[in-house]
């Protein structure tokens, strides 16, 4: 990461890490045009169930954090 975002300099604290890496990642969606929303994208939310039951099956194996149902809806109702 701190290769593809230019960083010269280690980053005072964690806190500043992570606000340094938020900023980076809005920025590139931004230049990419990933919309900041789910709703931009046509998504609403009766469609969020189907969305966490699909999800199980592909990528988020790989996620360093387990997020159960509850958890992954909560992420997608907050992106609408």
């Amino acid at each position: 990461f701190a290769r593809v975002s230019n960083i010269r300099e280690p980053l005072e604290t964690d806190d500043a890490a992570a606000d340094f890496a938020i900023e980076f990642i809005q920025e590139l969606c931004q230049r990419i045009r990933i919309p900041p929303t789910l709703t931009e994208i046509g998504v609403t939310s009766d469609q969020i169930p189907a969305l966490v039951k699909s999800s199980r099956g592909n990528s988020m194996s790989a996620n360093p954090r387990h997020l159960d149902d509850g958890e992954l809806t909560a992420v997608l109702e907050g992106l609408l």
